[in-house]
């Protein structure tokens, strides 16, 4: 979410220079203080996929993202976790 909400403000405010923080955690660590750990990881694979998306609807600027990781979220899409994809496009961001 930080990484979207970086590259949000680039696009809006590309005359600033933008610093953003958040917790230094291990993933294991931070999966096991939610409640509903689905809805995490569904949120963590739609913000990856706005990623990707959003820079062809102009929202936000381009970011490279690593292949490892567009396959890593591959893996969590067959498992199910979909429920905050954005309807219409690929998982590399492509308009279907």
């Amino acid at each position: 979410m930080t990484r979207r909400g970086f590259l949000t403000g680039r696009r809006v405010w590309p005359e600033l220079t933008l610093a953003m923080q958040c917790e230094n955690i291990e993933f294991d660590v931070y999966i096991a203080r939610e409640e509903n750990r689905g809805i995490t990881i569904d949120a963590m694979v739609g913000d990856l996929h706005r990623i990707l998306v959003y820079p062809q609807l102009g929202l936000q600027v381009a970011d490279g993202v690593p292949a490892a990781v567009v396959e890593a979220m591959k893996v969590l899409v067959d498992r199910g976790f979909v429920r905050r994809l954005i309807p219409g496009y690929s998982l590399k961001g492509e308009r279907l």
